[in-house]
């Protein structure tokens, strides 16, 4: 069975790719793959959308993450975009998104980010899967879990600081609530 679909990994959570040894093993093959390719990785930000499988699913994530050797840094719900926004800031970061975007709310899934706050290519999504499938014996490794208070505020503080000055009267704006965090 492919892990990656379109758009990162999707399905219902507790079953195939969503259930618990699985995000483990996901978090260490995503610390694996890193390790491998973006050197001076140290850290990865996780945020979430509002669905209720959220928080099962970034236990178990952080869990592989931290048995990878990768430190884990919670920002809470938060939109897909504030990924990038803090992975430009912190040097050394990747991340990950919980979320099935605009899938109805029985999905959940993950969206995964490079050290430049883009979202992985798909050769990229190859070698995590790669990974995945190889035969390991996960151990423990010294690593560290966060969660990053006021995430939240610093996100709006960064979006009101790079779009200072615009006139937004000149503009329709619209917003998709549908189990995100917009």
């Amino acid at each position: 069975m492919k892990m990656f679909g379109t758009d990162g990994i999707r399905d219902f959570p507790y079953k195939n790719f969503l259930k618990k040894e699985a995000l483990i093993k996901i978090g260490y093959s995503f610390s694996f793959f890193l390790k491998r390719n973006y050197k001076n990785t140290k850290n990865i930000f996780i945020a979430q959308d509002t669905r209720k499988s959220s928080n099962y699913i970034a236990r178990n994530l952080i869990k592989g993450i931290n048995l990878g050797g990768l430190n884990t840094i919670m920002l809470g719900v938060l939109p897909t975009s504030s990924l990038s926004i803090f992975i430009d800031k912190y040097p050394y970061s990747s991340g990950i998104m919980i979320t099935a975007s605009h899938n109805d709310h029985s999905y959940n899934g993950l969206k995964f980010f490079n050290e430049s706050g883009e979202k992985i290519s798909t050769h990229d999504e190859e070698q995590i899967e790669k990974a995945f499938n190889m035969k390991v014996r996960l151990s423990k490794a010294k690593a560290t879990n966060l969660k990053y208070e006021n995430a939240d505020k610093e996100y709006i503080n960064e979006i009101i600081k790079r779009f200072k000055g615009l006139k937004l009267r000149e503009f329709n704006i619209g917003i998709d609530l549908a189990n995100g965090s917009s």
